[in-house]
């Protein structure tokens, strides 16, 4: 097989990457582009794979086109002079060091930079990145670092814009990945625990940009990692999750699938994966319209499930997979709402008051908007939703928020369709 035919390697691969992702943000096709430069398709096809070195002056035209602001060519010219640096130290008998690492380092963070800037995150450049980024950062020196990593991780996920929470990810990611080939000092099984956790994180970060197929290819490493790791609690979190994410879209056959994985896992003991798993079972239930009438028996069995639940699990109030009393009282809330009791709308009153991450905040103020049009007041309702979705910065309008907020849409009553405010909610939400 000819040289050309191949990946040339992780720089011509992030070359390649950033190629095709300004071609693509640019709603460019190769051939487009091909007929732009004054090259052939089948060339554009190989340089975005990384499997040919274009010349330097049909990706300075490339830049052009596409609207890079000079980065295809800085990526290329770093890709060039580290060819050449380590062929040199091939002839030399020399081994690759830090200078190589250095020019990886850089190109990479540009790439990330861009990347994580763009108005779309591909999912393929993720793909390329990941295994790719190792040898490039300063690596966490131990097991606590990771862990402490995948905590913070854990705890900023929900008032990060979900770009920029996947920009801040990746290095981490990247640091697991490589102690799971470098380090035999370290225990594989820690190390498959934080893989799972960050790899979830990952997952959900990017259902939020509404990229549900990579979502779905994170959840599969995660609960690979998971399994890998002997944990039955993280696997049992992580399939849980997983089923609560599937859920707000109204179901899906995987839903139920993974929901009995994770029951058959828990076998009836407490733990915050089973807690996810039944507010997954029970929000589909009251989104279909199964649950009226029996909301308080549910809740009641919700109740019942955290008071079983371990002093670690409860006291955790700030990660993503604990299950603390202030948790729990928000997901009855959010069950309340979704099963129609008017009167949750002073507590929701209370908790917008408390809470402070952006998202959150929005989704409690359009749940209040939700009881008002139930009770009754449609105007005030989906003026308040409307309100609360709008002020809503365009990086935290993710899947989730704007999932939500459709609801009110979906409930309004036919009078109330045509009302000034349920357009813009329209409008916005379905933009």
């Amino acid at each position: 097989m000819c040289e050309e035919s191949m990946a040339l390697g992780p720089m011509w691969q992030m070359l390649g990457t950033a190629m095709r992702f300004y071609r693509s943000k640019d709603g460019l096709s190769q051939r487009e582009v091909s007929e732009r430069v004054r090259t052939d398709h089948s060339a554009i096809v190989r340089w975005e794979k990384g499997q040919a070195r274009p010349a330097a002056e049909l990706v300075r035209e490339y830049d052009k086109v596409v609207g890079a602001g000079g980065l295809i060519i800085e990526l290329h010219a770093e890709a060039v002079a580290l060819e050449k640096q380590q062929k040199g130290k091939l002839t030399s008998n020399s081994t690759s060091g830090d200078g190589d690492d250095e020019m990886e380092r850089r190109a990479t963070m540009r790439l990330l930079a861009a990347l994580s800037a763009g108005a779309a995150l591909p999912s393929s450049a993720l793909e390329i990145i990941r295994p790719q980024v190792p040898e490039g950062f300063d690596h966490a020196d131990d097991l606590a670092e990771l862990e402490s990593l995948a905590y913070e991780h854990a705890c900023t996920i929900g008032s990060l814009p979900p770009r920029e929470f996947i920009a801040d990810l990746l290095p981490g990611l990247a640091d697991v990945r490589h102690a799971l080939t470098h380090r035999t000092d370290l225990d594989m099984a820690d190390l498959h625990r934080v893989s799972s956790q960050l790899s979830a994180l990952m997952a959900m970060a990017l259902l939020e940009t509404g990229d549900f197929t990579a979502s779905r290819r994170w959840w599969r490493s995660a609960r690979d990692s998971a399994d890998a790791s002997g944990d039955l609690n993280l696997r049992v979190w992580v399939r849980g999750r997983h089923a609560l994410v599937e859920s707000s879209k109204l179901g899906t056959p995987a839903m139920a699938r993974i929901a009995a994985e994770a029951e058959r896992l828990a076998n009836g003991t407490a733990s915050a994966g089973l807690m996810e798993v039944r507010v997954a079972q029970y929000s589909l239930r009251a989104r279909e319209g199964d649950a009226a009438g029996r909301g308080p028996g549910l809740l009641a069995a919700l109740d019942d499930l955290a008071s079983r639940l371990s002093d670690e699990v409860t006291g955790e109030d700030k990660a993503i997979w604990g299950w603390s009393d202030r948790r729990h009282t928000k997901s009855c809330t959010g069950l309340r709402v979704l099963m129609g009791d008017l009167e949750v709308y002073d507590l929701l009153t209370g908790q917008v008051e408390e809470e402070s991450d952006p998202r959150t905040h929005a989704m409690l103020k359009v749940s209040r908007g939700l009881c008002l049009v139930r009770a009754g007041d449609a105007g005030q309702g989906v003026a308040e939703a409307a309100a609360a979705y709008g002020a809503l910065p365009d990086e935290h309008r993710t899947t989730a928020v704007k999932g939500w907020t459709r609801q009110v849409v979906t409930v309004l009553p036919a009078q109330a369709a045509s009302l000034p405010a349920a357009r813009e909610l329209r409008a916005l939400t379905t933009s």
